[in-house]
């Protein structure tokens, strides 16, 4: 089963989850986790048990060019692999870049002349924390919203 939650929940998520994994008391998970902000209990189970989440964005485009920044959230060196997707807008290509500023700008993907429904795959490991800066480029010079999703498997 497949869950939907926005990047930022999603990135809490996977700190509860790993806190869930190394087997720490209610005090330590409060230390480490970021109090999760999942869609419900189903969700928080499921990610518990290292199912795909499916995070989906929308980001402005102005000018041809986009970015979004996630918000630093606590991980404990997760392994993430899985693929971002756009969905829309349908023409065009685009070119993205990721990084983890937490981890002084680390690169998590870089991909150029993507279209519309291919899926990127990526492969990272997180630190302590995380905190994902999207940087996109259209092959078009023009506003629109860029809409996507991550799909992620840890």
């Amino acid at each position: 089963m497949k869950n939907s939650m926005t990047l930022d929940a999603g990135l809490e998520a996977m700190g509860e989850a790993t806190a869930a994994r190394l087997k720490l008391t209610p005090e330590q998970r409060v230390l480490l986790a970021n109090h999760v902000d999942a869609e419900g209990d189903e969700a928080k189970a499921s990610m518990v048990l290292g199912e795909a989440v499916d995070m989906p964005f929308s980001m402005p485009i102005v000018g041809g060019m986009g970015s979004l920044t996630t918000e630093r959230q606590i991980t404990a060196w997760v392994s993430l692999s899985g693929y971002f997707q756009v969905a829309a807008p349908p023409e065009g290509t685009w070119s993205i870049r990721v990084t983890d500023m937490a981890r002084s700008g680390r690169l998590v993907l870089a991909a150029q002349g993507i279209p519309c429904g291919q899926q990127v795959p990526f492969s990272y490991r997180t630190g302590i924390t995380c905190q994902l800066r999207f940087s996109v480029q259209w092959s078009q010079a023009d506003d629109t919203t860029l809409q996507g999703q991550v799909h992620t498997r840890y």
